[in-house]
């Protein structure tokens, strides 16, 4: 009798599927390495990590409830608030920023931290849906607790992250995590974070107004991430220094794989 229940207090939990169809493992290691990199963020306030401590903690492991909860966490906002010892509105202030990715106070919450909730239907801000019980679902499971080595999401590759002055993500990477070289299992929001980040290294801080520009420009382009990694990295030519504008390096061929020009040879007056 004593060595069934040992037997069964080691059993590791069952590999589940998230939201988005990868294999993860809620296990109480996994949980261990998500809190603590949570703890180890300075940028991140602290109430907002008692909320995600939490939160993690109550995430369903596999093993109880039904199947369509594996993965989730569903606490109601009361019992959060208890737990973490502030007011629900608090709570509801704290859960609004990491799904949305700011605070009220204009604060980013780097992507890494986001959630998705649930709310059976209800629409954010209308019709009480903050006021059901809700269920929310850690995008970071998919860095702390992914099971596969990639192969289904990339050829050959692993988890890598991305993190600079204008937020950061986790993403799948077939390059050996010192380069940035595909731009699978990255949205166009995360390739233009990555690519904020690389400007930001090379050349200095980017004011809000060309900082928002350069998104608007970019979301418009049909320029591949590669490219426009190139043309920020590859700013000197035969000696020559060609435009370090954030939203021409994100919208213009200033250079191709092999590092030749083509802008510069159609209109060179432009580059200067």
């Amino acid at each position: 009798m004593t060595d069934d229940k040992s037997k069964g207090s080691s059993k590791q939990p069952p590999i589940i599927e998230s939201p988005d169809g990868i294999r993860i493992q809620i296990s109480t290691s996994n949980k261990m390495k998500f809190r603590n990199a949570v703890h180890a963020d300075k940028q991140l306030p602290e109430m907002m990590k008692s909320i995600l401590y939490f939160l993690i903690d109550k995430t369903n492991d596999g093993n109880r409830d039904e199947a369509r909860k594996f993965g989730w966490a569903y606490p109601l906002p009361a019992t959060i608030a208890e737990h973490c010892g502030c007011t629900v509105r608090t709570v509801w202030n704290n859960l609004a920023a990491l799904e949305d990715g700011v605070t009220k106070d204009g604060v980013t919450i780097s992507e890494r931290w986001r959630i998705r909730v649930n709310r059976h239907g209800q629409t954010k801000g209308k019709g009480g849906g903050r006021s059901k019980k809700s269920w929310y679902f850690l995008n970071a499971w998919h860095e702390f607790g992914v099971v596969d080595k990639p192969g289904r999401y990339v050829r050959t590759g692993k988890l890598h992250h991305v993190s600079g002055a204008y937020g950061g993500f986790s993403f799948l990477d077939e390059a050996d995590g010192e380069f940035i070289s595909t731009t699978d299992g990255m949205s166009r929001r995360q390739q233009f974070i990555a690519l904020a980040n690389l400007h930001h290294d090379m050349f200095g801080p980017v004011d809000q107004s060309t900082l928002d520009q350069a998104w608007r420009t970019f979301v418009e382009s049909e320029i591949h991430f590669t490219t426009a990694q190139i043309n920020i990295s590859m700013k000197e030519k035969d000696g020559r220094d060609w435009s370090t504008s954030l939203v021409e390096c994100l919208t213009k061929r200033l250079f191709d794989i092999e590092g030749e020009t083509e802008e510069a040879e159609a209109q060179p007056e432009d580059l200067f």
